[in-house]
């Protein structure tokens, strides 16, 4: 069975989503209905929605994510960041299969299309894995901001665009 090339969610994937997202031991929000609302306003409405993302499927089945969200702009190191990065997940069964690095990839290049300068995320501490998380982010030219690490995370940005002069 071939893996699907990243595509836009949509509303449909909403149960999907929520069953990866359930996989990661910190995440709490399980209202497939709220997911729902979001892509279908994500399809209407592309960036003015609250969030929205990407995903890879096989036979049907949602098997990685990358979701984003765009109400929340943050200043980081005299810049903002309008785009926040808020999950990247592989089903349990299929990562170390390059699906996160396709989703990443694939969305770097969406936002950068659609003109957004950047884009952060928030490693969190908590997560058994963080370490490789970062590299991993690291390895895709992320920027750890030393001056925003806390006891519970690690702010990362990516550049899409470079910085307008003040």
């Amino acid at each position: 069975m071939t893996d699907s090339p990243p595509r836009k969610a949509t509303s449909s994937d909403a149960r999907g989503i929520v069953r990866l997202l359930a996989q990661v031991p910190t995440w709490q929000e399980s209202n497939v209905s709220r997911w729902s609302e979001d892509l279908r306003q994500y399809q209407e409405y592309g960036p003015r929605a609250r969030r929205g993302g990407w995903v890879i499927e096989s036979g049907g089945v949602v098997v990685a994510l990358l979701t984003v969200g765009w109400k929340s702009p943050r200043e980081i190191a005299g810049r903002s960041w309008p785009v926040y990065l808020e999950y990247l997940v592989t089903d349990k069964n299929r990562r170390s299969s390059g699906h996160g690095s396709r989703l990443v990839q694939h969305a770097v290049r969406e936002l950068a299309r659609q003109n957004f300068p950047g884009v952060y995320l928030k490693v969190f501490k908590e997560d058994d894995c963080w370490e490789r998380a970062v590299s991993f982010w690291e390895r895709h030219e992320w920027t750890a901001h030393s001056e925003l690490t806390t006891d519970t995370h690690i702010v990362m940005t990516k550049e899409l665009a470079p910085a307008l002069p003040a």
